[in-house]
């Protein structure tokens, strides 16, 4: 009957093709919604029966979890550095008592362009740099892997970061000090050629105020003369 309809059964080796496939395609896509979404478009163009919920359920956990064991694998050699997994750790530590943590410091933007604004931003630079962040090389994985890490790190907490497994932890806060360094880095050019630009622009108007001033004493002045010869 399936073979009338051009359609296969879902069987063993279905679900082995299956299963690397949502590997690859959780690389680039966390939500489970998605996944499912291309899991059931994938086997309706592949023309296979699609299996029971709680199978694709299950399938769809796997391959996040294999895209997370291969991410942290991928980082492997950069995340076994000296001294680099209790860096990584510190960040989500407490900067100073009753403060906020390091990481939620390092995401904080300017509020402006103000010269203590600036300085702020310049120390949260110097401290990525330190923490290696320059050195983070993410060119084996997928880019909407590492998009997916970098909007994690901006949106978790320190605590659930800190919750997560090892192999989940470690490659987000990687990915989050290379990420965090060039955006402060593009934020310190954009913040300073604002200031620049404001600078430049109050100089003029007060150049313009000081000419109109003196224009107008002289105005004054001449006119005073012309009061006291025509007496």
């Amino acid at each position: 009957m399936l073979a009338a309809v051009g359609f296969r059964a879902f069987d063993s080796a279905q679900r082995a093709r299956l299963e690397e496939w949502l590997m690859h395609r959780a690389m680039e896509h966390e939500r489970p919604k998605a996944l499912h979404s291309l899991a059931c478009e994938q086997l309706r163009s592949s023309r296979v029966v699609r299996p029971t919920v709680d199978v694709l359920v299950r399938l769809i956990g796997a391959a996040r979890e294999s895209a997370h064991a291969a991410t942290s694998e991928a980082l492997a050699a950069q995340l076994c550095r000296p001294k680099r997994p209790g860096a990584l750790d510190r960040l989500l530590d407490l900067r100073e008592p009753g403060g906020v943590t390091w990481l939620e410091w390092l995401r904080t933007p300017a509020p402006d362009s103000a010269p203590a604004a600036i300085l702020a931003q310049l120390e949260k630079f110097e401290q990525l740099r330190s923490l290696g962040g320059g050195e983070v090389d993410l060119s084996m994985l997928a880019p909407g892997r590492v998009r997916i890490l970098a909007a994690d790190a901006r949106r978790r907490s320190a605590w659930e970061i800190a919750r997560l497994s090892a192999t989940r932890r470690y490659p987000l806060l990687l990915v989050f000090i290379a990420e965090m360094l060039r955006e402060r880095g593009d934020e310190l050019i954009d913040r300073y050629c604002s200031a620049i630009q404001n600078a430049e622009r109050t100089a003029g108007n007060a150049v313009k105020k000081q000419r109109e001033e003196t224009a107008r004493a002289r105005d004054q002045r001449s006119s005073l003369a012309g009061s006291r010869t025509a007496a």
